[in-house]
């Protein structure tokens, strides 16, 4: 029906409801029926068969039961059967109800009237009588009788049915004859230009005018097709849908709807992404009276976003393992792989940066060595590796001892530095004794391989207040109070002012 053009469409629809009425009202209503004649032959049909009853009745000589039937008939229907009777040939009235003469006007010959029908009775060839029965004749207004024509029926059928038929059908055409006929041909010239897809709806959201754009994009053939459609009944996803349509909320609310993301799919079942803006059209009197409303398409762009955000997910990936590799570089570098200290180069660059910084603002720095008691007899007598665990238990416990900005070095095999800055040499005295105090009661409790051993450290502790010059002096300081601590008996802690016999910072350089 496509290739039809809209008139001959709806003139095809016409036809068909008009034939349609024309059936179903001759099916209902007979217009070309004779309403006399098919009273009359209905009349007859029921006097030919009470003429067989009462004249088996009659012969049998049942005459009581014959007048009772024919009383009861008039009975029965009093509202029509004024009176019957059963009339011999000869005359002579074998039964009969009341007041029969009165009501019964004997039609000429053996013919029969509507309100007066009689019906012949035979036996053999020769006549034995006949029915007679007078009916009530009909007291109708000629207004009452004409209503009750058929052909007046069948033209008021026509008439309401065919009233409410075309009243539908030309509800439904209007919808979708072309209003764009009447829309300059500039105009649609210049929405066909745009790019963006362009529809232009009525009050009632039907599509007034849709350019190219738009019904190239939806899979629709023309823009014609596109006529009367709600665009709201396209196949729009429901996952993706805002609250309301924005031209419903437009239309509605006769506001603006900007930047409205939708996504349709088509009727090949492609996807496509738009950016929807609604504007409404407003008579003098500012109502609404219909919705412009723009698509723009935004898959490639859409696309291309999440294919822009797949790369820089993969970069912040990347990003992170660069991180974690460099990280691992720098552990590397800067740690010792057994006890996670610092190592000695990266130790002496801390150190440096403190120790010039303590200098020029006049604050405390100090120093803590300490070593581990009789180390060597762990690795003869249980091997390297309950060796290295010894190492790892005072590392992990002087950690835990030491605050975040001081500094913990791997120094040598089993002896460690410390560098604690803003701490004066009392309080790392102090500092040094308690650790001293945690590695002789809870370090060897940590040990995987064995828990019978004793671990103890001696601590050597110096500050900058004793004069070192630079940060190697005074961590040769603190190295001698070190020696000090294990020339006299191990397991204890030595200030370097308060040894003995302190070599000058000459003699430890």
């Amino acid at each position: 029906m496509k290739f039809l053009s809209p008139v001959v469409r709806i003139s095809l629809g016409l036809v068909c409801l008009t034939l349609s009425m024309i059936l179903a009202g001759n099916l209902l209503t007979k217009p070309f029926a004779n309403r006399d004649e098919d009273i009359y032959q209905q009349r007859r049909i029921l006097l030919e068969n009470l003429a067989v009853q009462y004249s088996a009745l009659a012969q049998r000589g049942q005459t009581e039961t014959l007048q009772a039937a024919i009383k009861a008939l008039v009975k029965r229907n009093s509202g029509q059967i004024l009176s019957a009777a059963l009339r011999l040939s000869d005359g002579t009235v074998l039964a009969a109800s009341a007041d029969h003469g009165k009501y019964w006007v004997k039609p000429p010959g053996d013919q029969s009237t509507l309100a007066h029908p009689q019906v012949p009775i035979y036996n053999g060839k020769h006549r034995w009588g006949t029915l007679e029965v007078s009916f009530v004749e009909a007291q109708e207004t000629w207004l009452e009788r004409f209503w009750q024509h058929p052909v007046v029926q069948f033209l008021a059928f026509i008439g309401v049915v065919g009233f409410l038929l075309y009243l539908l059908f030309m509800r439904k055409t209007l919808e979708f004859l072309d209003p764009s006929a009447v829309i300059p041909e500039r105009v649609k010239a210049a929405f066909d230009a745009l790019s963006e897809g362009i529809l232009l709806l009525d009050n009632q959201e039907r599509t007034v005018l849709a350019n190219e754009a738009f019904t190239e994009k939806v899979g629709h053939p023309d823009k014609r097709s596109m006529t009367g459609v709600r665009p709201s009944q396209l196949r729009w996803h429901a996952a993706g849908l805002p609250d309301d349509f924005p031209w419903i909320v437009t239309q509605r609310d006769n506001e603006p709807q900007q930047d409205v993301p939708m996504e349709l799919t088509t009727a090949s079942g492609e996807q496509i992404k738009f950016m929807v803006n609604t504007s409404p059209i407003a008579d003098d009197k500012g109502h609404v009276r219909g919705v412009l409303a723009s698509f723009d398409d935004v898959t490639a762009l859409d696309a291309a976003n999440t294919h822009l955000l797949a790369l820089v997910q993969e970069l912040e990936v990347s990003k992170h393992e660069i991180a974690s590799k460099n990280e691992e570089l720098v552990q590397l570098a800067t740690r010792d792989p057994l006890t996670s200290c610092l190592n000695r180069r990266s130790f002496f660059e801390a150190v440096e940066a403190l120790f010039l910084a303590a200098r020029r603002s006049g604050g405390a720095l100090s120093c803590i060595m300490a070593d581990i008691d009789h180390f060597k007899s762990f690795n003869d007598r249980y091997g390297h590796s309950v060796g290295d665990q010894v190492i790892q238990v005072v590392a992990t416990t002087l950690r835990a001892g030491m605050r975040n900005d001081d500094l913990l070095c791997r120094y040598g095999g089993e002896e460690f530095c410390l560098v604690l800055p803003d701490v004066s040499i009392e309080e790392a005295t102090e500092i040094a004794e308690r650790l001293r105090e945690c590695v002789e009661s809870s370090a060897a409790s940590s040990l995987r391989t064995t828990q019978s051993l004793k671990i103890t450290a001696s601590f050597g502790v110096s500050a900058l207040t004793f004069g070192a010059v630079d940060p190697a002096g005074l961590i040769d300081q603190a190295d001698a109070a070190l020696y000090a601590s294990k020339q006299s008996g191990r397991n204890r802690v030595t200030r370097w002012d308060q040894m003995q016999e302190a070599p000058t910072i000459q003699q430890i350089a």
